[in-house]
């Protein structure tokens, strides 16, 4: 019951938040001081949004691609494609699945990684570092 009760809540958000954008292909979302949010992408990954966090991605063409200002915890499917989380100082590259933690407030980026492994990248795409589990 407890975990139906959790896909329903996902899926009334995912309504809520589609609803909200103009052409229903942009997902965005901000949460509000004090609030925590779970959300089920379109490819299984799970995400955990903290509080005063944004988060932003296409519903109608979803490429395993988003962005977000603030802090979120990803449980990254494993799919053939990669995974990226754009933000404001660089981007999050997962290249198949992992657990990682990015927090990206003003120009700090900070990219914790509990399972699998990931790259921190320029805008550009170069890779500043690479990030695996307990190191």
């Amino acid at each position: 019951m407890k975990n139906l009760l959790k896909v329903m809540a996902s899926g009334l958000l995912l309504f809520a938040l589609s609803a909200c954008s103009t052409d229903g292909s942009d997902y965005a979302f901000t949460t509000k001081p004090n609030e925590r949010v779970g959300l089920a992408l379109p490819d299984e990954t799970r995400v955990r949004i903290n509080a005063g966090t944004g988060l932003d991605y296409n519903v109608k063409k979803f490429d395993r691609e988003l962005s977000i200002e603030g802090e979120a915890f990803f449980q990254v499917a494993n799919q053939s494609a990669s995974f990226t989380i754009e933000t404001a100082n660089g981007k999050v590259f997962v290249p198949r699945s992992a657990e990682v933690n990015v927090w990206s407030r003003g120009d700090i980026l900070e990219v914790s990684v509990f399972g699998g492994n990931a790259e921190i990248r320029t805008k550009g795409n170069k890779v500043i570092k690479s990030l695996t589990m307990g190191r």
